[in-house]
């Protein structure tokens, strides 16, 4: 299964903090009634079809957690305000693809709004920091620590979104990752807007505050393109190929295994992708291959077994079993596996396959970080498993033991507020659960980027990979 990413081009729990604003009051109001059923729409879905609904919070605790907000949701309240108040289960249920995401016209309204944080702010090492600023004071400083906004000190800002987000059990990898990509979109989702912001930051020892205007999209795109920046936080366009020649070494970057990402947005076919790819290493005799797989939200099992049986020279096992929940009453039980049956589904990599005649021979890297989830942690584990690779970068947002996943629609629409919602429906186990500790897949090797790094564009990743190569000559 893929995770449902929000990415927005702009860059841009929970009750909000400030008051509705003007414009959020233009959105439409629901009554207490439709939130209801909204919400029930959304619990009866998880409760009767969730296979990982409580895997790593008690049964009692989520009751009680949907109890409370619905118990709040006692007067007419938009989209936004509804959200903020039903969010913070997603952070208790703790399985990546269970997600929220604001309806189409809510993101148009955010996207339309005149008063936007004019600010891309970073998230590293448990702080936040400014990376771009496009507000009309000057004297910001590129690098600087973000204290505060609006009076708001920057670990309850941070603990209000984080808590908002999905996560495979304890690892909250996935949402550091987005809240250092999409930081604005956040903010403005978890806590509205307001006309100016009082901006609190630090830097070498000195306190500084100011306050800047909220400004409009079309204006901070100006001031991005008269800035002449490094993009922030790039990702590649599309699944690519190319040879470092001096190392003898193919580099092969896959930012999707997503059929319909693929297909629509990089307008590339997967097969036949990595079959010129590796066409290309046999012509070249490549002894050694670099994998990008960061940023990678997944995708298609069928397409990392694919993959895996070129980098394979025996047979190998994907994923160990595939799990749903049970059409009885006993799926209300606490225990997963009393709550859940096997089942099969082959295409989510069930059983053992053989590799292809013509595999890469050689040394393959992996690059992972906290962007790789879901059927990217899945190749990742699978490579170290096997140890058919050396893992770089940081730790995955994917858990490598058990992944939820969805059957043929990875999300729906609430009835009414049209927030799209995606709960699983079904979960791979690729590991003992047993020693499931709910934490992501550590790489070999770690690279810690430094807020220079990020800022620049530095592929630190890169770098080390090519040193280790290096190394090995």
């Amino acid at each position: 299964g893929k995770i449902v990413y929000i990415w927005i081009g702009f860059l841009l729990t929970c009750t909000a903090t400030w008051g509705q604003s003007e414009s959020d009051s233009v959105l439409p109001v629901f009554s207490v009634e439709e939130l209801r059923e909204d919400f029930q729409y959304w619990k009866c879905r998880l409760e009767r079809k969730h296979p990982l609904l409580y895997l790593y919070t008690p049964k009692s605790s989520i009751d009680s957690c949907f109890a409370s907000i619905e118990s709040s949701l006692d007067h007419p309240m938009n989209e936004l305000e509804f959200y903020r108040r039903v969010a913070p289960a997603i952070g208790l249920i703790k399985d990546g693809h269970n997600n929220l995401m604001p309806s189409s016209q809510a993101i148009r309204h955010i996207v339309a709004h005149k008063q936007l944080l004019p600010l891309v702010v970073g998230y590293l090492n448990d702080s936040l920091f400014i990376a771009r600023n496009y507000s009309d004071d000057s004297t910001l400083i590129i690098g600087s620590t973000l204290t505060h906004i609006n009076g708001m000190p920057h670990d309850n800002l941070v603990k209000s979104i984080i808590n908002a987000l999905p996560r495979d059990g304890e690892n909250v990898q996935f949402a550091r990752y987005e809240l250092n990509d999409i930081f604005r979109f956040y903010f403005h989702v978890t806590h509205g807007f307001s006309d100016s912001y009082q901006i609190g930051y630090s830097h070498q020892g000195k306190s500084f505050e100011t306050t800047i205007q909220g400004t409009d999209l079309p204006t901070i795109r100006s001031r991005r393109h008269a800035q002449k920046l490094n993009t922030w936080n790039s990702i590649p366009q599309k699944i690519s190929f190319s040879i470092i020649d001096s190392l003898k070494t193919g580099l092969l970057s896959i930012p999707s295994f997503d059929t319909k990402t693929i297909r629509k947005q990089f307008d590339q076919r997967f097969k036949s992708e990595i079959n010129a790819a590796m066409k290309e290493i046999r012509k070249h005799e490549l002894d050694k291959l670099i994998v990008d797989i960061r940023a990678n939200g997944g995708g298609n099992p069928a397409y990392v077994r694919y993959l895996l049986q070129y980098l394979f020279d025996e047979p190998f096992v994907q994923s160990h079993g595939c799990r749903v929940v049970r059409k009885s009453k006993k799926r209300g039980e606490d225990d997963f596996y009393k709550r859940t049956r096997k089942t099969w589904y082959p295409w989510y990599g069930i059983g053992k396959f053989r590799n292809r005649r013509k595999h890469v021979k050689g040394s393959t890297y992996v690059l992972i970080d906290g962007g790789s989830f879901s059927a990217s942690t899945t190749f990742a584990t699978v490579m170290k498993q096997y140890e058919k690779a050396t893992l770089i970068g940081s730790t995955t947002a994917g858990s490598p033991y058990i992944h939820g996943g969805y059957l043929v629609k990875p999300s729906v629409l609430l009835p009414h507020t049209k927030i799209r919602v995606s709960p699983a429906v079904l979960c791979n186990l690729y590991d003992d659960l047993s020693s499931n500790d709910g934490s992501g897949l550590d790489p070999h090797i770690f690279v810690n980027y430094t807020r220079e790094d990020l800022i620049s564009g530095h592929d630190r990743a890169m770098e080390v990979v090519i040193g280790l190569i290096r190394s090995t000559e």
